[in-house]
């Protein structure tokens, strides 16, 4: 995303960083749920399904919120805008990344 620039048509500039980012969600969040939904008690499971899911939205909510704030402007700000707030989303997940490493459990330690 950082590569966009005004101007830019959406197949060269916009489409293939989505096509990237579609793929990498395709491959994170379905994991992702899945280790949600065993990491409990079969008692608990639709219990963290809720939870799972009310979190998913709460986040995409504040994502679009300020995402939203951020690309308001029109023109070269908001190309600007949009190059900051991908560098905090990289940012995000690079932390959340970082912190599944160190908090989830090695399922194949003895």
């Amino acid at each position: 995303m950082l590569r966009i620039t005004p101007g830019l048509g959406y197949w060269p500039g916009y489409f293939p960083p989505i096509l990237v980012m579609s793929i990498g969600m395709s491959f994170a969040v379905a994991p992702l749920t899945t280790l949600v939904l065993t990491s409990v008690d079969d008692k608990y499971a639709g219990t963290a399904s809720g939870f799972n899911g009310a979190i998913s939205r709460a986040g995409s909510l504040m994502a679009i919120a300020l995402l939203g704030g951020l690309l308001s402007g029109a023109g070269e700000v908001s190309i600007v805008h949009m190059h900051t707030a991908m560098l905090c989303c990289a940012i995000a997940c690079l932390a959340s990344a970082a912190a599944i490493q160190l908090l989830v459990p090695d399922p194949f330690a003895t």
